[in-house]
């Protein structure tokens, strides 16, 4: 064999008994921060590129990354179908993070395997209320209506969560959609969240939430009782950085 044939043969071989769990496919749900130091902050470009603009960074210590797409790139150009890239490939995952959305190099990520496990728990937890359960994305009985709205919004379906509840005390299965939208333009997100009844099986607009009832990231803990929908946000503290909130909020939304 010609020796610079067994040598760069050598080199794929390395790099692929060292390339991550997500090497033959997007990866796994969620990613930490690893390799950071605990003074210095992982940045989230714009586009794939070093070179990129700057729109945020995440703590050394930073999880729950969601995985949004991989991509491997090799002098300026991107490495399609490639499970053991070249020696030189940089791969880039765009991952959304407390609301912002952006690229990040993935040497600096790893696996959230905890986050996954909480993940999988949940989709098995029958015994959880549809307050509770898994939220991320359009799903349930109304999807279509709410993805329909989204359409004639012109907003994406990338950042949706949405929740179900009884509004009514009488067994219905109303849902609260929240829709996180980038600004055209710009590298913040607005959030548009909408109140849907469920009348007879179909799912009619109820209320547009205005954004000063009802802002922030990462809505969780949603709950449902007659005439009102609480939801808890994470929002900024008056010292956090833009790209970091900590704050937690509780927001009660009135439904007639």
């Amino acid at each position: 064999m010609n020796s610079s044939v067994g040598a760069l043969l050598l080199a794929i071989a390395a790099v692929g008994l060292h390339q991550p769990a997500w090497a033959t496919a997007d990866g796994p749900d969620f990613f930490s921060v690893k390799g950071v130091a605990s003074n210095d902050v992982l940045f989230v470009r714009e586009k794939p590129s070093v070179a990129s603009a700057k729109i945020g960074q995440i703590p050394p210590d930073g999880r729950g990354l969601r995985n949004l797409e991989c991509r491997t790139f090799h002098g300026g150009q991107e490495v399609i179908n490639s499970d053991a890239p070249l020696p030189g490939t940089t791969r880039w995952c765009k991952i959304q993070y407390q609301g912002m959305a952006g690229w990040v190099n993935a040497r600096f990520l790893k696996a959230d395997m905890e986050a996954e496990a909480q993940l999988e728990q949940q989709g098995k937890d029958l015994s959880l209320s549809d307050a509770d359960a898994p939220s991320e994305g359009l799903h349930g009985p109304a999807s279509g209506t709410i993805r329909a709205q989204m359409k004639k919004s012109r907003l994406s379906n990338d950042y949706v969560s949405v929740f179900y509840g009884d509004l009514t005390g009488q067994g219905t299965n109303d849902a609260i959609s929240l829709i996180y939208s980038p600004f055209e333009g710009g590298n913040s997100m607005e959030l548009h969240t909408w109140v849907w009844r469920e009348i007879n099986g179909t799912y009619k607009l109820a209320r547009i939430v205005k954004i000063n009832e009802l802002f922030g990231e990462s809505p969780r803990n949603v709950k449902f009782s007659p005439g009102r929908i609480s939801v808890t946000t994470t929002v900024p503290k008056p010292d956090d950085p833009r790209c970091c909130p900590t704050g937690v909020k509780t927001f009660t939304i009135s439904v007639r």
